[in-house]
C-alpha cells in the first residue's frame, strides 16, 4: 500500500474527483513567486474557496514556495490545512516556530534531486519534518517540473533515512509501478502525470490508485 497525493487542484470538481479515487491527500500550489503577487493571491483565494467546500475528510496540504515564515503563517491560517509542502531551506529554529505556532501541523519538505547532495540534504532534515518528498530539478533548482529525475538516488535516499519518503516527478499511469519498484518510497505525488487538457483525468487517477494500493 503507497501512501498517494494528487496535486494542483484548481476547481472543486476536480477535489472531489480525487476524492472520489480514493487518494490520501490532495495538494494546493499557493505562494509560489514573491514577483507575481496578483497571482499568488489568486491563487490562494481560489484554495480557500474550494477547501471550504470540499467536503471530504482526506489530507489537504498546502505546496508554497515562500521563504518567510509570515507569509508561510499566512497561508496556513487563512488555508486552515493538515499539511504544508515547503521548497525553501528554512532552519531548525524557523521549523520549531511552524510547529509550536501550529501544533497539529505536518510538514513536507521537498527536495529536488540533481545529483548524491540531495542524499545530504534529505539526511540533513530527517529529524526536522514529518515527511520528504523528492521532485524533479528545473532550471532554478525548483520541483513541478513534470520530469523523471534518477530514481537510484532517490532509492538511496530511501535507504538512508527513517523519514517517510515520498517520490514526485513526471510519474504517470505508465511508470508508476516501476517507480514503486525501484524507489520503494512510502509514497507518491503527482500533478500533471494525471492531467488532462487542465483538468484531473479520472481514469488516469484510477489507474495510479490501482498500482499504488496494490503493491
Amino acid at each position: 500500500m503507497t501512501w498517494v497525493k494528487f496535486c494542483g487542484i484548481k476547481t472543486i470538481d476536480d477535489a472531489n474527483n480525487v476524492a472520489m479515487c480514493r487518494a490520501d491527500a490532495i495538494g494546493f500550489v499557493v505562494g509560489i513567486s514573491p514577483y507575481e503577487p496578483c497571482e499568488d493571491e489568486r491563487r490562494l483565494e481560489r484554495s480557500k474557496n474550494i477547501i471550504e467546500n470540499f467536503k471530504h475528510d482526506i489530507e489537504r496540504i498546502a505546496v508554497t514556495r515562500v521563504k518567510d515564515i509570515v507569509s508561510l503563517f499566512s497561508i496556513i491560517e487563512t488555508l486552515n490545512v493538515d499539511s504544508v509542502q515547503l521548497f525553501h531551506n528554512f532552519s531548525s529554529e524557523e521549523l520549531d516556530k511552524i510547529y509550536s505556532e501550529f501544533p497539529k501541523i505536518k510538514i513536507i519538505k521537498t527536495i529536488c534531486v540533481k545529483d548524491n547532495s540531495a542524499i545530504e540534504l534529505a539526511e540533513k532534515y530527517e529529524l526536522l519534518v514529518d515527511r520528504i518528498l523528492l521532485d524533479s530539478c528545473g532550471d532554478l533548482g525548483r520541483g513541478g517540473t513534470g520530469n523523471v529525475h534518477n530514481w537510484s538516488i532517490s532509492k538511496m535516499v530511501v535507504s538512508s533515512v527513517r523519514t517517510p519518503v515520498i517520490l514526485a516527478g513526471g510519474l504517470n499511469p505508465s511508470n508508476i509501478s516501476d517507480a514503486i519498484s525501484i524507489v520503494k518510497p512510502w509514497g507518491v505525488d503527482m500533478d500533471s502525470g494525471v492531467t488532462t487538457d487542465g483538468k484531473k483525468n479520472v481514469e488516469k487517477m484510477k489507474l495510479i490508485m490501482g498500482a499504488c494500493k496494490n503493491k
